[in-house]
């Protein structure tokens, strides 16, 4: 099979877009870099907007929701409006707030279900975990992003003698009991949630007690890539639903001097929809 190379530099453009958003915060961060790049200008909701056609603007909401445009040359109510929506947010495992367990001399933490993702591909996968952390300084808070890139998580598989009809009931986890993801050894005189801080804080060049509180997720190091005997296929996470994200704001960037106004909505908590101030 013979790939053209603009299409194979196309699929590699959107496998980057993925590695580069393993959280919805990140996925903002991450199209905001290449609106900036393209010439696009922060709008603030606070503010009183001046748009003059042919424009290029953006506003960001809560840090995970976006929305960008293009002023058209002639006004919406003849030349229409041409709009695409997406979310930001994937399926997956979020931590709890207070996540952190000693078990069985393991310490593990804590995770709730996010939308609907297939349990089992988290397991025996190299996780680590992304998002944003409010930490404590002079004054006040900052927010700051998050992600580790070395595998820091585990949810294990047992060995088939532990789980004799793996094969033929297929594999399960109860969400509470079983969900919660290896994170290191207990330590004595070490508290589990002292475990849990010391690397974010130490990532973020603050002291533990500093952490105010977070917004984090599970996420799967591997990186994307092609597959099949021609490398005809792509493989990563997230396709749910950062997939749509790269495809509109590809074409919004592709557009050179619109008659109509275009725009992209990426909002956060798609499941939540209109109810949240980040949805739909």
């Amino acid at each position: 099979m013979n790939i053209p190379a603009a299409t194979r530099a196309q699929a590699q453009d959107l496998l980057d877009f993925i590695d580069a958003s393993p959280s919805p915060w990140h996925a903002v961060a991450t199209c905001e870099a290449r609106l900036q790049a393209a010439g696009f200008c922060r709008l603030e909701e606070a503010d009183r907007w001046l748009l003059a056609a042919g424009g290029r603007y953006y506003v960001v909401r809560g840090g995970s929701s976006i929305i960008a445009f293009i002023v058209g040359s002639q006004p919406p109510a003849e030349a229409g409006l041409r709009l695409i929506g997406a979310h930001t947010d994937s399926p997956g495992l979020r931590l709890k707030p207070k996540p952190a367990e000693d078990a069985a001399g393991m310490v593990r933490l804590g995770v709730e279900v996010y939308g609907g993702p297939i349990l089992t591909t988290f397991a025996d996968r190299d996780l680590s975990l992304a998002g944003r952390v409010n930490v404590r300084v002079p004054g006040g808070f900052e927010t700051r992003l998050v992600r580790f890139a070395d595998p820091l998580l585990r949810l294990p598989n047992l060995a088939i003698h532990m789980n004799r009809d793996v094969n033929e009931s297929g594999l399960k986890f109860n969400k509470q009991t079983e969900l919660p993801l290896l994170l290191g050894v207990s330590e004595d005189g070490t508290k589990a949630e002292a475990r849990f801080r010391q690397p974010i804080a130490k990532l973020l060049g603050v002291e533990p007690e500093a952490l105010l509180t977070w917004e984090l997720n599970a996420y799967d190091t591997q990186k994307g890539s092609f597959w099949g005997v021609d490398g005809e296929f792509i493989a990563n996470s997230q396709l749910d639903n950062l997939a749509s994200c790269h495809a509109a704001l590809s074409a919004l960037l592709a557009v050179k001097e619109p008659e109509a106004t275009c725009l992209c909505a990426f909002f956060d908590h798609e499941e939540v929809g209109s109810e949240s101030a980040t949805g739909a």
